[in-house]
């Protein structure tokens, strides 16, 4: 955004048709119809940047219009893309507008107004597009040759690089928010990178991330309740955590749906925390590949350390119940398909074991050091289930 500094005596005329920005009345556009509408400047929205007049906006910002004759303008195009107009900010003096978020297809750098009488006015003005955000990648542990996704904005003619590898990665298909890439051969851990014309944007999380991790069910895992199963055919990244079921019941208690992980400092149980942070900086990531599950939510909940050992939903802890199954409000099979990476923010764990209960929260995430998960809850529609986790990790999302 480019910013000019104007002198006193333009920035009390500023100041005096500022107080113009208020809504439209019939007298203002039967004042100004058959007249040229003009822009004598544009400025920010934010009263106390008034002085601070502009020449560029970036898409989706609200700005001000400022000239004479604008009461009558019914249509105002960025380039070549129409804005959306709201009658009620629009006098004679002034037009608050939203640059719209479609990427041009003509790039004029210009503002045109015209009126109900066809009378049209042009004004220099860019509008900027940002460089590409990645926000999700569909599994974050693909491994080399598998196709993802990645999910975000501003995929213009997109080029992606992968960590550990200098070749731009093989992209399969794309659009504005989201990409089909290729996994390559030679994949480090570290941000993915996409570029366009407009500049390049990484992710603020790790490809294959390590940080935060709990478990991979790999390194020096120790099964602490002895409970779960144990699994490698067909996994993400060696080990990984099945539960599977032939016939999901409503609070049905079984060992096998069940399991708990401990962190701790080596000699000393419970001393370490299970992550440090912000509760609102923070998520549960894990990659899940869901074969079949219906009904009956898993619940997730972390615990501070127990010397008793004692472990139970009933307990007053803030769970997260998960429920894939449940798309627009409608059960269905959540079988994913394959291999795909799950985000929980820490905010989501509210509920106690009935979800009678959906305000608690779980404080500081550092007074915990066990994190648990129990298929067990309301189930309307038994059915099998099959689900296979790893990889189990608190990471910063913010």
């Amino acid at each position: 955004m480019v910013k000019t500094t104007y002198s006193f005596l333009t920035l009390a005329a500023l100041c005096a048709a500022g107080a113009a920005l208020t809504s439209c009345d019939d007298s203002d556009a039967v004042r100004d119809e058959g007249k040229t509408p003009r822009i004598d400047f544009v400025r920010i929205t934010d009263p106390e940047a008034a002085d601070s007049l502009i020449t560029a906006a970036a898409m989706g910002q609200q700005i001000v219009l400022m000239g004479e004759h604008l009461g009558d303008v019914r249509e105002i195009y960025f380039n070549d893309i129409k804005a959306l107009l709201n009658p009620t900010l629009i006098t004679s003096y002034s037009i608050i507008v939203d640059v719209p978020s479609q990427i041009p297809g003509d790039v004029t750098n210009l503002i045109t107004l015209v009126t109900s009488q066809g009378n049209r006015a042009t004004h220099d003005f860019s509008v900027t597009v940002p460089a590409p955000s990645v926000t999700d990648i569909s599994c974050e542990y693909a491994k080399p040759g598998e196709t993802i996704t990645l999910t975000g904005n501003y995929f213009i003619d997109p080029v992606v690089y992968f960590p550990g590898v200098a070749e731009a990665a093989t992209v399969v298909s794309s659009d504005m928010t989201s990409i089909r890439v290729e996994v390559p051969q030679g994949v480090e851990e570290g941000p993915v990178v996409v570029e366009s014309i407009y500049g390049r944007g990484r992710t603020k999380f790790n490809f294959m991330d390590t940080n935060g991790l709990l478990t991979n069910f790999d390194d020096g895992y120790e099964q602490p309740w002895g409970r779960g199963t144990i699994a490698s055919e067909g996994g993400i990244s060696g080990n990984y955590l099945l539960f599977e079921s032939p016939m999901m019941s409503a609070w049905g208690w079984s060992d096998s749906l069940m399991w708990g992980y401990w962190a701790y400092a080596p000699g000393a149980h419970g001393n370490s925390p299970i992550a440090q942070g912000e509760l609102n900086s923070l998520a549960l990531k894990f990659e899940a590949n869901i074969e079949t599950w219906i009904d009956c939510p898993m619940l997730i909940w972390f615990q501070p350390w127990n010397p008793n050992g004692n472990i139970s939903p009933d307990d007053p802890l803030a769970q997260c119940h998960w429920k894939p199954y449940i798309k627009n409000g409608i059960k269905q099979d959540a079988a994913t398909g394959g291999w795909v990476t799950v985000t929980i923010p820490l905010t989501e764990f509210r509920y106690d074991k009935e979800e009678s209960v959906n305000n608690l929260s779980l404080g500081d995430i550092a007074n915990y050091t066990d994190l648990n998960i129990m298929f067990f809850g309301a189930c309307d529609d038994p059915g099998p289930m099959k689900v296979m986790l790893d990889n189990f990790r608190i990471v910063n999302i913010r």
